[in-house]
């Protein structure tokens, strides 16, 4: 590295508001401990909690007035039906009942003093699939025929749904609005919230406004002035973040050889290495997928970055629906170390097993890394790798493979 390569960093590292952004990255917040801010089942749950007029927030029916305010407003600028009473403060909340994936519907909330049935598709880092709002909807009106559906679609930045069908039934929410709709509902209500519900939620409008919208914040502007200030030094790391250093690809394919030839690389390119078991290579019909990999296998492992972590998982591609079917039925049906899904067929994409390898602190010692790769890789072949394989074999009448025979 060069004198003037070098005197980057140290400038980006002496200046002041380096430590001013550390400082506001390391404000204490729940969600940011918990690692949930990214994660759609968590936003879920909190909203189906503020939406409970029963709720442990002791708010009562605050959140659900001013939500079906809000939305009642927005679907009537679109010329969307608004059950009735479109007035928010005439609702009752006498037998509010608020579900979590019933149904498969992310949040559903039921009303029969009220003839309401409120659907919420909740979706932040996942993409609508096509038909899921409708087969929402459908199902809601058959379940539910003396109950008229409310349909919500809730994403980030409040887009509408992909059908102009779903856009004449769903109404678009933004996560903006909710956030909005909490800080009102605080000041509004301040003597009835007690110190940890405010805490909670103002701690969960700042994540949403880092995390999951695009609004600038304090943080945001100053580490964007850091950015221009210090651009070298910051695209350096960003450039050895994504290089294979930063993905410790070294690491992990050392560790992987270890259990060849029972695992061998299939296709790699930087965002991911994929292997296959040698024990599924002589199923034919794992054999038969289109538009993935050159090896035409269905499933394979794959080993991803996600975030931080460096995360196993094996992966059903694709191929002919009912091959895909069986082995997605395997996992449905086998239980663990399998994941069992919500829904009732596989993505075009789906994995159906999980295990983290690295993480991001873990490469800042890169002996640690190896340590750590090849504990966690070991853990994988000794207690998930042959369950896993077995399943599957069985499922397509293969004989399973024992341990010693492996």
């Amino acid at each position: 590295m060069t004198e003037t390569e070098e005197a980057a960093p140290r400038a980006l590292n002496s200046d002041p508001d380096l430590k001013r952004l550390e400082d506001l990255l390391g404000e204490f917040n729940l969600f940011d401990v918990l690692q949930v801010g990214h994660m759609e089942l968590q936003h879920s749950w909190l909203v189906a909690w503020l939406l409970d007029p029963g709720g442990s927030h002791g708010l009562g029916d605050a959140f659900p007035r001013a939500f079906l305010s809000e939305v009642g407003a927005t679907a009537e600028e679109r010329g969307i039906p608004v059950p009735s009473p479109s007035d928010s403060a005439e609702w009752g909340f006498r037998d509010v009942e608020v579900a979590r994936e019933r149904h498969y519907i992310d949040i559903l909330v039921l009303s029969e003093a009220e003839s309401l049935a409120c659907i919420i598709e909740n979706k932040i880092f996942s993409n609508e699939i096509p038909g899921q709002l409708r087969w929402y909807l459908e199902t809601v009106r058959a379940i539910y025929p003396k109950l008229r559906p409310f349909p919500i679609f809730l994403t980030p930045d409040g887009r509408k749904p992909l059908t102009e069908r779903d856009q004449a039934d769903y109404v678009p929410l933004g996560y903006a609005q909710v956030a909005d709709m909490i800080d009102t509902m605080l000041q509004a209500h301040s003597p009835d919230v007690g110190a940890p519900v405010r805490s909670f939620l103002e701690q969960y409008t700042n994540i949403l406004r880092r995390f999951i919208l695009t609004a600038p914040s304090d943080i945001d502007e100053l580490a964007f002035r850091l950015y221009v200030e210090h651009r070298d030094a910051v695209d350096r790391m960003v450039r050895t973040y994504n290089s294979s250093a930063g993905y410790g690809w070294d690491i992990l394919d050392e560790a992987m050889q270890t259990f060849e030839p029972q695992m061998q690389p299939d296709t790699h390119a930087m965002p991911y290495h994929r292997f296959f078991a040698e024990s599924l290579d002589d199923i034919a019909e794992l054999k038969t997928g289109e538009g993935w990999t050159p090896s035409k296998r269905i499933v394979l492992f794959q080993i991803e970055r996600e975030g931080a972590k460096r995360q196993l998982r094996l992966w059903i591609g694709p191929g002919p629906e009912d091959i895909r079917g069986r082995v997605y039925g395997v996992a449905q049906n086998k239980g663990l170390p399998f994941l069992k899904s919500k829904q009732t067929s596989p993505f075009y994409f789906h994995w159906i097993y999980e295990k983290t390898l690295l993480t991001d602190s873990d490469l800042l010692d890169r002996e640690k890394a190896r340590t750590v790769a090849q504990q966690a890789v070991e853990e994988f072949f000794s207690h998930d790798f042959w369950p896993l394989v077995n399943g599957i074999r069985a499922e397509f009448g293969s004989k399973p493979i024992s341990l010693e025979g492996a």
